[in-house]
């Protein structure tokens, strides 16, 4: 017997965490910057963080990292409580699927996505992750 979807967005969110970070490494890298290992996070946000043409890529791959960050710390918390609580196993697999594919459509879409007009997509994918966080704790609301 498999484990079910909602157990396993934990550990494959937890991946999609560091995807955008090994990207921007992986960017930087590529780039001929140096890598500056004494204060990471001051590096990813300066200006020598790569070369000019691909600064904007690891910096929007840094922030998607942050940013996953927070996503994951509220669907972690939306899974326990809905499994404390009952919710049934259908709603918490079918929510976790919804959940997996907008982190998985998320980062790329952070990191290509250069145009504020086009930025909508992102957030509105965004928006989707965070409903089914939002939809996991409503219905453990309900059951408690």
């Amino acid at each position: 017997m498999s484990p079910p979807l909602w157990a396993l967005s934990l550990p494959v969110g937890t991946v999609f965490v560091f995807v955008p970070r090994a990207i921007s490494l992986a960017l930087q890298i590529m780039s001929g910057a140096p890598l500056r290992n004494s204060n990471p996070r001051e590096h990813a946000e300066s200006k020598d963080v790569a070369a000019k043409d691909t600064h904007g890529y690891v910096r929007r791959a840094y922030a998607a990292h942050q940013n996953s960050w927070e996503a994951m710390i509220l669907w972690s918390a939306a899974v326990l409580v809905a499994k404390s609580t009952g919710v049934d196993v259908d709603v918490m697999n079918n929510t976790a699927a919804v959940w997996l594919a907008a982190r998985f459509v998320y980062t790329p879409a952070y990191i290509l996505i250069r145009s504020n007009t086009k930025a909508f997509f992102r957030t509105f994918v965004f928006m989707i992750g965070t409903s089914c966080s939002m939809r996991l704790m409503w219905q453990a609301a309900l059951k408690a």
